[in-house]
């Protein structure tokens, strides 16, 4: 098996994101298996990938993040 040196292995986790303008989607977030949510929410980073139902790929601005009610862990 090939190694990548930069990957750091991540699990899909499912969530309801409600954005400043009144949109709700249900979908997944990408999370490192020992991070919180929150703790994702809270790096540095201004945008995070999302999927949706229908497997299409959102990249979310946090700073149009209202609420991210995680479906359990």
């Amino acid at each position: 098996m090939t190694t990548r040196p930069h990957y750091i292995p991540k699990v899909r986790f499912s969530c309801e994101l409600v954005l400043a303008d009144g949109t709700r989607m249900e979908g997944d977030v990408f999370l490192e298996a020992n991070v919180r949510m929150q703790d994702m929410l809270n790096e540095p980073k201004a945008f995070f990938p999302f999927v949706d139902s229908s497997n299409t790929v959102h990249l979310i601005s946090k700073a149009s993040l209202i609420r991210a009610v995680p479906h359990g862990r």
